[in-house]
């Protein structure tokens, strides 16, 4: 069983290989087919028995056998495209910056209530008024192109820490370039200081059941997040809510859909979710559920072997997969660093 290899053409899978990854390849087919033995390498490739294939009914995905098989799709290099991010950013700064009408009624109703605001509005005259609207509008249209940036920076900026190893070390500089160390793990090459772990060890399975109560709004999955029913949906998840499977911030759900990988992490402080779906708490303790989210997004191919292949609706997820499914743990604190810069830092650049 082989991994990925190539460079991505599309994001619909096609992938060129040059004549290394071919040679490669087939010399290593070409080396099994002879002695029935290959060198097994992290990432790459490993034998697998007829036996281990059977209890993972004969799907023979790479990534349900190969650790390590990893990368961040087309997110891009950090380095070779921060300093034109940064300029991007600067350029939208600017612009709301520009609009003094917007920053004045801002800085005048900065932590007065809605009455204060509803006279300071009803003060101005029409070009004021005029002038509030035309750059709120314009504001609110900046702000929202500061967040796409802000999440091609964080895409780029977590394969810049997390797969090529280049966080900040503790003197400031990118660790593996600087000479940071590695050691070999089932995952594959690590930081020194960081450990990896199955899924399993860090998930909870959760069933608690809404049963008498009635104060627990509805939420459901899609693949993009977790959503609640009555802002995505125009119908209840069923006729008996209280079977329906309690969900708290912090919980991973997986949801039911056949061909895209529906999940999420739960943000608000309690929901529910159909009994159909797969509700785990995550250890927090050594892993951020935002981060996880964030991880298995950035990194959706590795995931992709938690889906049963032609499961119906109601059975999408491989259990037994997510239990031996091998992910990286870095350290606590860097996890939050990343997730800092990636959820707030719009609000902190304006």
């Amino acid at each position: 069983l082989i991994a990925r290899m190539g460079t991505e053409l599309t994001r619909f899978n096609q992938r060129f290989l040059s004549d290394g990854d071919i040679s490669e390849i087939a010399d290593t087919i070409h080396k099994f087919q002879i002695d029935n033995n290959i060198d097994e390498r992290i990432g790459f490739c490993r034998s697998a028995t007829i036996d281990e294939i059977r209890s993972k009914n004969y799907n023979i995905s790479p990534s349900k056998y190969i650790s390590g098989s990893i990368d961040a799709g087309d997110v891009g290099e950090y380095l070779e495209q921060v300093d034109g991010d940064i300029e991007e950013l600067g350029t939208l700064q600017t612009v709301i910056g520009h609009c003094n009408e917007y920053a004045r009624i801002q800085a005048d109703s900065r932590g007065k209530d809605f009455g204060t605001l509803l006279k300071t509005i009803t003060s101005l005259d029409g070009c004021r008024i005029h002038s509030l609207l035309a750059e709120s509008s314009k504001v609110s249209e900046k702000k929202k192109q500061l967040r796409e940036k802000i999440d091609e920076m964080s895409g780029r900026l977590f394969k810049h820490w997390f797969i090529d190893f280049n966080f900040n070390d503790i003197y400031g500089e990118p660790y593996l370039i600087n000479g940071g160390e590695l050691k070999d793990t089932s995952y594959g090459k690590i930081p020194f200081e960081w450990s990896v772990s199955a899924m399993g060890d860090i998930l909870t399975v959760s069933n608690e059941k809404v049963g008498d109560r009635t104060d627990i709004p509805e939420y459901s999955t899609t693949n993009q997040g977790i959503f609640p029913r009555a802002t995505k949906f125009n119908k209840t998840l069923s006729k008996n809510s209280g079977k329906n499977k309690v969900i708290r911030r912090g919980d991973i759900v997986f949801g039911m859909s056949r061909e895209i990988f529906n999940f999420g992490v739960m943000t608000d402080p309690i929901g529910s979710v159909s009994p159909a779906y797969h509700v785990y708490h995550i250890n927090e303790e050594i892993m951020n559920p935002e981060f996880l989210e964030s991880y298995m997004r950035i990194c959706s191919d590795y995931f992709l072997s938690l889906i049963k292949p032609g499961a119906r609706e109601g059975q999408v997820l491989d259990k037994d997969e997510l239990q031996r499914k091998i992910i990286l743990l870095p350290p606590l604190k860097l996890q939050e660093q990343f997730i800092a810069l990636k959820n707030y830092s719009d609000d902190w650049l304006v």
